[in-house]
Formats: C-alpha cells, sequence, structure tokens
C-alpha cells in the first residue's frame, strides 16, 4: 500500500506540473502532421500523386515549423524529420512519378 501511495503522489506532482504539459503539447505539435499524413497513406485508395501531395505538405509545415520556433530542441528533431522526408523522396521511384504526372498532364 505504501509504494501505491508513493506512486499516486508521483504522479500528481507530474500531472501538476505545468512543464508536462507544455512539453506535451509541444510534441503533439511536432508528431501531428506525421500522424495525418500516415493516416491517408494507409488508405487503402491512396493514388501515387495523393502520396507526392503529402511529401510536399509533410516538407512545408515541418519548415514553417522549423522557421517559426527557434527552441534547440524543435531545430534538432525538425531537421531531422526534414532530412527523412528528403531522404523517402530520392528513394522513391521519381522517374514514375514524372512518367504518371506526364500522363496526367496530356490526357
Amino acid at each position: 500500500m505504501p509504494y501505491a501511495k508513493a506512486k499516486a503522489k508521483k504522479m500528481f506532482s507530474i500531472i501538476d506540473d505545468s512543464a508536462f504539459w507544455h512539453n506535451l503539447l509541444w510534441l503533439k505539435k511536432q508528431l501531428e502532421p506525421l500522424t495525418l499524413a500516415a493516416n491517408i497513406m494507409q488508405l487503402s485508395n491512396v493514388c501515387l500523386n495523393q502520396v507526392l501531395i503529402i511529401f510536399g505538405l509533410l516538407y512545408k509545415d515541418y519548415q514553417a515549423l522549423l522557421a517559426e520556433d527557434n527552441s534547440l530542441e524543435t531545430q534538432y528533431l525538425v531537421q531531422h524529420i526534414i532530412d527523412s522526408i528528403e531522404k523517402c523522396w530520392a528513394k522513391s521511384e521519381q522517374e514514375t512519378l514524372q512518367h504518371y504526372f506526364s500522363t496526367l498532364s496530356t490526357s
């Protein structure tokens, strides 16, 4: 029983700490674009052009986050996310995408 009370007191002190909620909000702000993109890309009817648009929107969102928040944590995290997006784009079959978009423009 004493262990449970000590654990509860520790949890209440975390919950009462405004820094905890501030950090949680910061983390939510960083991860929200990725969760939205993941949900869209997991749809069974997602098209190739939608994937490209999602990459572009993620890149734009994270560039904006990088510009608006100068904290070291944000700069570090967001730059790694941007690097990862660029790496995924570099690995993608860009020729296939270019062919796909050229067929769209001619039809």
